[in-house]
């Protein structure tokens, strides 16, 4: 059964995700930040016969994660929580995608991505500066993510802007960027952070800086930056490019679903 959950049940779903947090990380960094029913945000508990939790689902804008501890979840849960909510891109683990019905799953973007670990990176020879944008830059920024096509698959242009603009402005999120001629030709950003924990997203490296090594060196030098602040710093790469570029920078695997 669905419940709906308010802000007295937060400390209940984060107890129970608990030292799992690795598999559903933004749903645990988000639902930490935001609580269960903020603006754009909105959280709910399945339990069984016995009234105990058996999953979780944190919608986030236009992004639904879903959690099952045991994987024991309901299929009926699953898909109808899907069907009101209707995302545009889900995390989720195998066994849940499995209860989707196929004409419910569909039409979404559906990630079951790996989740990495940031070392330190030794940089060789010169690379791009990097400098944190300004909230200014964000439509600068939007645009330029926009250009990619995987960004444009999983984002609307003003979906993008709208949650980089409370972000930033909340202190959750931070983006960095380095210039050629007033032109923005790197992106990265923190796409949640918390005192300790930062999850690293929306890279993105521009064609003309490509097969030129570039990319190991602005990635590195992003990381690094994070880890020199103290922080934890983990990613999901966005395709098989990135996934090789962050084994190549010896990223730690923490998290594979299987």
């Amino acid at each position: 059964m669905l419940i709906k959950c308010d802000t007295s049940q937060k400390q209940e779903l984060l107890s129970y995700i608990g030292d799992d947090f690795h598999k559903c990380i933004y749903l645990y960094m988000n639902l930490s930040r935001y609580g269960c029913l903020a603006e754009n945000v909105q959280a709910y508990k399945c339990v069984n016969e016995a009234g105990d939790i058996c999953g979780v689902f944190l919608q986030y804008f236009d992004c639904v994660h879903m959690f099952s501890k045991n994987e024991d979840i309901g299929d009926d849960d699953v898909n109808d929580i899907v069907s009101a909510l209707s995302p545009k891109v889900m995390f989720m683990s195998p066994e849940i995608k499995a209860k989707l019905a196929e004409n419910t799953v569909a039409p979404y973007n559906v990630f079951l991505d790996t989740l990495f670990e940031a070392m330190h990176y030794p940089i060789e020879g010169e690379e791009m500066k990097l400098q944190e944008a300004d909230i200014s830059e964000i439509e600068e920024i939007v645009a330029f993510l926009m250009s990619d096509a995987f960004y444009s698959s999983i984002y609307t242009a003003s979906s993008l802007k709208e949650q980089l603009l409370q972000r930033m402005s909340s202190g959750y999120s931070r983006s960095f960027i380095s210039r050629k001629n007033g032109k923005i030709l790197f992106h990265m950003g923190t796409t949640a952070e918390l005192d300790n924990v930062v999850i690293g997203g929306l890279g993105l490296l521009d064609d003309s800086l490509r097969g030129q090594g570039m990319g190991k060196k602005m990635f590195g030098k992003f990381y690094n930056l994070m880890l020199s602040e103290g922080k934890k710093c983990y990613c999901f790469p966005a395709d098989e490019r990135a996934d090789h570029l962050h084994r190549a920078l010896g990223f730690k695997v923490r998290y594979t679903p299987v």
